[in-house]
């Protein structure tokens, strides 16, 4: 099960002065800075569950991660040793196919379409 951060946001106000610029304030409750009592919403006016999927990997992250992560158990419940894909040269599907598998002892083979680039960047430093 993938270690996704879920925070609870709250809209409201508050008393603090940094946060009450106006009518309206939006807190992210569960983070370390605003755990402090005086950064209490007053009249909150609801909160929602925000779930960061960009806080799993340093280096991948979101739905693609959250996929393989229960993608890739379930095939090497079966056997599977090797693991094929496909995308563009600067697929983060990709980049998260090779970075979950190295991490779970697979070996990912990788087919990329489109031009070679001159210059490595992004996902291709990986």
């Amino acid at each position: 099960e993938p270690d996704t951060e879920v925070q609870k946001i709250v809209v409201g106000r508050s008393e603090h002065e940094y946060y009450n610029a106006g009518p309206t304030t939006i807190l992210q409750k569960d983070s370390n800075g605003l755990r402090h009592s005086s950064f209490e919403v007053e009249n909150s006016k609801g909160s929602f569950l925000l779930v960061r999927d960009d806080l799993l990997h340093p280096h991948t992250g979101g739905n693609k991660l959250r996929k393989l992560d229960a993608l890739l158990p379930a095939l090497q419940s079966e056997g599977a040793t090797d693991i094929l894909t496909c995308g563009g040269c600067q697929s983060a599907h990709t980049a998260a196919v090779a970075v979950a598998c190295a991490e779970r002892g697979l070996k990912a083979h990788v087919l990329l379409r489109g031009e070679p680039l001159k210059v490595p960047t992004g996902y291709n430093l990986l």
